[in-house]
């Protein structure tokens, strides 16, 4: 069980750590402030994906010249990385047009799921103390377990990280529909 309580106490870690460093909008913001951040990075990475083709082309040029290098060192070299980037340009011509909505699609699923595992996450998190005390005796782990955020600001976290992420889902799924 002590093993079983080290492996709860590493993936809680992991789990709080990865959701102190999202980045968030700052608590500031005045009402609305948050959806127009959304739907400006929703437009720029609308415009990168609108020039993905391009960008993955020039990218495969580069890449060809690459090869010319390559040649130097030995001609299989050169030969494997012209290879790359024929794969490079023929993945920038098939780069889907519903690129966004398909983006759009994943961040939703991302959403939902970190919905569906944010009350056990939190939870977990709180039973960290006693995981700790289970596994008496190292400093290690009471000075980690101090630091570990209560389930309470975990929970915190991820609504807020849920907040920026939902209304950049439904700008994303918005700026395909006024590009065509």
């Amino acid at each position: 069980t002590t093993n079983m309580s080290c492996k709860v106490v590493i993936c809680a870690l992991f789990i709080a750590s990865g959701i102190q460093a999202l980045p968030f909008p700052q608590e500031e913001n005045a009402p609305g402030e948050t959806e127009f951040m959304a739907e400006e990075t929703a437009q720029q990475v609308g415009e990168t994906l609108s020039k993905l083709p391009s960008i993955l082309s020039k990218t495969a040029a580069w890449i060809k010249e690459l090869g010319n290098i390559g040649d130097d060192v030995h001609p299989e070299v050169g030969d494997a990385i012209r290879a790359g980037s024929d794969y490079v340009e023929e993945a920038s011509k098939n780069v889907p047009g519903d690129l966004n909505v398909q983006i759009q699609g994943h961040l939703n699923k991302l959403i939902d799921v970190v919905k569906s595992i944010r009350e056990k996450v939190s939870s977990q998190v709180d039973e960290v103390p006693s995981l700790v005390e289970e596994v008496a005796g190292e400093d290690y782990a009471q000075s980690v377990s101090e630091n570990i955020p209560s389930g309470e600001e975990v929970d915190q976290h991820i609504q807020m990280a849920i907040d920026y992420l939902q209304p950049l889902a439904d700008a994303l799924g918005q700026e395909g529909q006024t590009e065509t």
